[in-house]
């Protein structure tokens, strides 16, 4: 019995769990980010991360403030960090969206995490205007991703030490936010106030000598 012979190439491999739900819904990669848009600031570390202006980047920014906390050995704020990243980086995807829909050219969102002396600082830089962000509601399609921050930027205002709005560096605008870190975490100061004044510390060293 003859035949034509087929040469099969090896089967194509079956994506892990993690894979499948990247597959189910892919968050475009951002375009090249050539200089920061964030003005330099003083910080014992910090690190940035270009997203796409989408709604499926959104569990991507909650993913790289957790991880990066984890790296700090500050993971007991990533759950409140993850929270207030949520809300801010969804306006930020709100506000290029509705600049696109209008015209405008589509930017991609920045976000920078940094460690000051005493606080976490989040910031996210979107291309679009410098007005002052208002409460986040649903992306089309996207309800289960930013259900949790929905609840608009009061929870900005109620868990975080601080917030704000500023200029980009170039263009656009910053929302940020800070919350203070853990009293363990923060650098011993270089000169430690003395446990007692000195008029007390005399007041003891003249009562010994009686």
């Amino acid at each position: 019995m003859t035949g034509t012979s087929v040469r099969l190439g090896p089967p194509a491999p079956h994506p892990l769990p993690a894979e499948r739900s990247l597959l189910h819904r892919p968050a475009p990669e951002p375009g090249p980010i050539m200089q920061s848009p964030f003005s330099p600031a003083s910080g014992r570390v910090s690190e940035e991360l270009p997203l796409a202006a989408c709604p499926a980047v959104i569990s991507r920014a909650r993913q790289f403030v957790r991880s990066i906390l984890t790296r700090w050995q500050l993971s007991d704020m990533a759950d409140d960090a993850e929270l207030l990243t949520s809300e801010v980086v969804t306006n930020a995807v709100q506000a290029i969206q509705a600049a696109t829909a209008s015209g405008h050219r589509s930017h991609s969102v920045v976000m920078r995490a940094r460690l000051a002396r005493e606080h976490l600082y989040v910031e996210v830089w979107d291309g679009v205007g410098t007005r002052r962000p208002t409460p986040a509601g649903a992306l089309p399609g996207e309800e289960d991703d930013i259900a949790e921050c929905g609840r608009g930027l009061v929870l900005v205002e109620l868990l975080s030490h601080a917030w704000g709005v500023v200029p980009g560096r170039r263009d656009g605008k910053v929302v940020w936010f800070s919350i203070a870190l853990p009293p363990a975490r923060r650098p011993v100061p270089e000169h430690p106030l003395p446990t007692t004044t000195p008029a007390v510390a005399a007041a003891g060293r003249r009562d010994r000598q009686v």
